[in-house]
């Protein structure tokens, strides 16, 4: 589906349909994105002038996001699924090509989907994130503006292996 979409000016969101590539075409792996703006959530992170207003808005922004989030994971019950600020999320084929993913900072898997094992696996490459137990999987958070507790932590390359773990679910 291409350009369908919808905007909320209330919310400041617009809901659309991400394009995915051929690979990924005919393939159901249900997901679902968040994808953010990165101007609330850049500025709230570097020296400029006001910089204590834009963390309270990136606060306040990310509390929405993580709370809608969570909100669509148990109403659409996706195999994976993933906060992003700015990058789009990829498709299992198109991590299993190139597993360079940066939308994976704040993830989420599914207890149905994946194995117990590759679930341990994930939680310790998020060992230092949030981490939260939901009733269909798990939320892993590594930016402070999309968990409850403020945890911030740095991703490294962990997102590499991650996405290989993902790309597991080619059917």
């Amino acid at each position: 589906m291409n350009n369908v979409s919808d905007v909320y000016p209330e919310e400041c969101a617009i809901v659309t349909y991400e394009s995915i590539s051929d690979e990924a075409t005919g393939r159901s792996i249900p997901a679902v994105t968040i994808l953010t703006s990165g101007d609330v959530f850049s500025l709230s992170r570097i020296p400029v002038p006001n910089s204590e207003v834009y963390r309270q808005k990136a606060h306040s922004a990310g509390r929405k996001v993580y709370r809608r989030f969570l909100n669509l994971v148990d109403l659409l019950r996706p195999a994976y699924g993933a906060i992003s600020v700015e990058w789009p999320l990829e498709s299992p084929p198109d991590l299993a090509k190139d597993p360079r993913s940066k939308a994976l900072r704040n993830l989420y898997i599914s207890k149905s989907h994946f194995d117990s094992r590759t679930i341990v696996k994930i939680r310790s490459l998020y060992a230092q994130a949030y981490i939260e137990e939901l009733e269909g999987g798990l939320y892993a958070s590594t930016m402070r503006e999309f968990n409850p507790k403020g945890v911030e932590v740095d991703f490294g390359d962990s997102g590499t292996e991650v996405a290989r773990l993902i790309s597991r679910l080619i059917p």
